[in-house]
C-alpha cells in the first residue's frame, strides 16, 4: 500500500523533517517577503 501512495507523489518520496524545516526556515526569512496567500503543499 505504501509503494502504491509514494508513486503518486510528486517526489515519489515522502518528505523529510529536513524538508519541513527547511520550508519553515524560507518562510520566516526575508526570501519570502513577498509571498502572500500562497499554500504549499
Amino acid at each position: 500500500m505504501e509503494k502504491d501512495i509514494i508513486k503518486n507523489l510528486p517526489l515519489g518520496r515522502f518528505h523529510k523533517l529536513e524538508d519541513i524545516g527547511n520550508l519553515v526556515a524560507f518562510i520566516a526569512s526575508e526570501l519570502a517577503e513577498g509571498l502572500t496567500g500562497t499554500t504549499i503543499s
